[in-house]
């Protein structure tokens, strides 16, 4: 039985291991997230200014970075005046887009691009990456409005198979997107929620103790795809009118699809979608390309992240792949 000291030892072995292991999560980047803010005009945003680091097994590469610029791009800061002869470009899109914070940040296909297409044009280039977990069509054009094209030649809306019929996005109460508002500042704290506690809860439905939606993680809310044409056809007027504001703008509109696993796997998932939007590029003369190289990947989940939908390193190399190989559909120098 422990007297006098032997409890004190005690205690102070357990704060020490409680430093320890906080110190280790936190080298890992649990506790420190990429956050984004609730934004009036968007739903939200990602937050300015953020240079977050995640090791494994946070992270599917061996560290990711996450670096925003001054307006919440995930991308290097432009230049304050568009220099004579430089392609500016500007993607807009959801979590396939960002990345997530698993990939690092030149893995990421708007990198790819960055680097690699003033080879083929012989111009060089800038590129932004507008985008967070969850948006949706109507967030994305938002965000232009509201931060205007930054003085973009070539605005670049990169849509996946739920995007066509996904409504406008407001951040989840779940805190499945850390935000300024939800998120855990310890290391602990993070993977007590995002890790140890789904587990326990798998766990306990396995045995017949727990519900199954209990049991469901939360999921980013891009990524269901449904077939709801009203919302289809409302995303489509969204698009319109982002013409009209980028003809004002003196910018184009190019159109990117990026197929999601599920699509690949079975094609009349979010076919509609994909069908109403491709029909829209042609009748208003809008680039459209489609991410082919995804459906030639002799094995799709191997292009993918622990959850089977966004995409790793190698996903989003097959992504700046189809890019590049159908760039020049753009007529955009």
């Amino acid at each position: 039985m422990l007297k006098g000291r032997g409890w004190l030892y005690l205690c102070l072995a357990g704060c020490v291991a409680f430093g320890i292991t906080e110190a280790v999560l936190e080298h890992l980047g649990f506790g420190s997230p990429a956050l984004v803010a609730v934004n009036s005009a968007t739903g939200y945003e990602m937050v300015p200014e953020q240079h977050v680091v995640r090791r494994r097994p946070l992270s599917d590469d061996a560290i990711a970075h996450v670096d925003t610029d001054s307006q919440g791009a995930r991308s290097d800061e432009p230049a304050a005046a568009h220099a004579p002869g430089t392609l500016r470009i500007l993607f807009l899109g959801d979590s396939i887009t960002y990345g997530s914070t698993q990939v690092d940040q030149p893995h990421i296909f708007t990198e790819l691009v960055h680097r690699e297409l003033p080879a083929l044009i012989h111009q060089p280039v800038e590129v932004m990456n507008a985008s967070a977990s969850g948006w949706a069509v109507g967030n994305e054009i938002a965000w232009v409005k509201e931060h205007t094209t930054r003085q973009a030649d070539v605005v670049v809306l990169c849509l996946n198979s739920g995007d066509p019929s996904q409504p406008f996005s407001t951040l989840p109460a779940s805190g499945v997107i850390p935000s300024k508002a939800y998120h855990f500042p310890k290391g602990l704290s993070e993977l007590e929620d995002r890790v140890l506690a789904p587990e326990m809860r798998k766990t306990l439905w396995r045995l017949g103790l727990g519900s199954a939606r209990a049991a469901m993680p939360d999921v980013d809310p891009g990524v269901v795809v449904t077939n709801n044409q009203r919302i289809v056809n409302e995303n489509l007027k969204q698009m319109d009118d982002l013409m009209v504001y980028l003809a004002n703008a003196h910018a184009r509109l190019v159109v990117v699809y990026i197929p999601m696993v599920a699509q690949i796997q079975d094609p009349k998932t979010g076919a509609p979608g994909l069908e109403a939007v491709r029909k829209w590029a042609a009748e208003k003369q809008v680039p459209f390309l489609f991410a082919s190289t995804l459906n030639q990947a002799a094995d799709i989940d191997a292009c993918t992240l622990r959850d089977h939908t966004h995409y790793n390193a190698r996903g989003h190399r097959l992504i700046a792949d189809a890019i590049e190989q159908q760039w020049s559909l753009t007529s955009v120098k």
